[in-house]
């Protein structure tokens, strides 16, 4: 490899730094091991938990790594969205938006919906979204993984 090929792969590389590698992630609570358990292949949140607090309210949200980086927001009493909370544009990390009620990408500014669906691009493709249940009963919020 020439000198000028090296020097050009070091620009492309300095140049790209947060283009995938989840630079934009959020630092809320996404490595926060607390407030929730595995229940068989799915992921179970007590909202009694006081790590949980952020989800007691509408419009609540928390970030996890379970170990699929996930988003949740409580979308009203007995509902809430889970996402992945990685955009499906260059694999950044991104962030709830309680004003617009949307999800950002801060590396290049895609933007989706609750739903996952993109509100506007480079991002084309939906945010990946999971099943859950909630038990009012028990405050016990069920996530499918699979």
């Amino acid at each position: 490899m020439r000198r000028r090929d090296v020097v050009k792969l070091g620009i492309v590389a300095v140049g790209c730094l947060g283009c995938g590698g989840g630079d934009g992630d959020p630092p809320v609570d996404a490595l926060d091991s607390t407030g929730f358990e595995m229940c068989g292949a799915n992921v179970c949140l007590n909202l009694a938990d006081p790590a949980n607090a952020a989800l007691a309210n509408v419009n609540g949200a928390r970030s996890l790594n379970i170990p699929d980086k996930i988003i949740i927001v409580r979308t009203s009493a007995t509902t809430f969205v889970v996402l992945s909370r990685v955009c499906t544009h260059a694999m950044c990390g991104i962030a709830y938006q309680p004003s617009p009620m949307e999800f950002a990408c801060p590396c290049h500014g895609s933007r989706f919906a609750l739903d996952g669906s993109v509100v506007r691009g480079p991002a084309s493709r939906s945010l990946k979204k999971y099943a859950s249940t909630f038990d009012e009963a028990s405050q016990t919020l069920t996530i499918t993984l699979a």
